[in-house]
């Protein structure tokens, strides 16, 4: 289904080193960044942490607040 990795066209990553690598470079090259969009799909199970998605027309971004932030 998928193509396997070569050394010589694709880095493999951990979950978290992508995670990791992503975050640095957003925050490095974007710095503090607001978002408008229209929100939908808004849930607060018992944790209290928020799940929703911020949309517009053209995209999606699915989001986490984490209770005590």
């Amino acid at each position: 289904m998928f193509a396997q990795p070569t050394q010589s066209n694709n880095r493999i990553f951990t979950v978290s080193t992508l995670n990791a690598q992503v975050r640095v470079l957003l925050e490095n090259e974007m710095g503090i960044v607001w978002l408008v969009g229209e929100l939908s799909n808004f849930s607060m199970p018992v944790s209290g942490h928020w799940y929703f998605t911020l949309k517009d027309a053209r995209a999606q971004v699915k989001c986490a607040m984490f209770k005590g932030n």
